[in-house]
C-alpha cells in the first residue's frame, strides 16, 4: 500500500492544539508531570526497570509494549503532520513506514 495524502479538514480541526489555551494547559500538565516525578523518583525508577526488563516477559507482554508504542507513536507523528501543516510546511504524504523505520535502515 503507497503512501497515503493528509486531506485538509484534520488540519483544520487539529488547529486547537495550536491556540494559546492549549499550550498553557500543555504547560501546567508538564509542571504537574515533572511534581509528581520528582516526588516519587523512587517508585517510578524501580517500575521503569521492571517494566523494560523483557528477560522475565512473555510474547503476549512484548506485543503488549509494541502496541502501545505504536499508539502513542501514531499521535506523537500526527502531531508534527498537524503542526507542519499548520506552519504551510509541505506536509503531503503520510507513510507510516517512512516515519517509522525510515531512521533505522537508512544509510545516510
Amino acid at each position: 500500500m503507497g503512501p497515503r495524502y493528509l486531506p485538509d479538514p484534520p488540519a483544520r480541526e487539529g488547529q486547537v492544539c495550536l491556540q494559546a489555551v492549549f499550550t498553557l494547559l500543555t504547560l501546567a500538565f508538564f509542571a504537574l508531570m515533572a511534581f509528581i516525578f520528582v516526588a516519587r523518583w523512587d517508585e517510578i525508577g524501580s517500575d521503569t526497570w521492571k517494566y523494560y526488563n523483557f528477560t522475565e516477559k512473555g510474547l503476549a507482554d512484548i506485543a503488549e509494549f509494541w502496541l502501545l508504542f505504536c499508539f502513542l507513536g501514531f499521535f506523537h507523528e500526527s502531531a508534527h503532520g498537524l503542526t507542519c501543516k499548520h506552519l504551510a510546511g509541505p506536509s503531503t504524504k503520510w507513510d507510516s513506514c517512512s516515519t517509522t523505520w525510515n531512521h533505522a535502515f537508512s544509510s545516510t
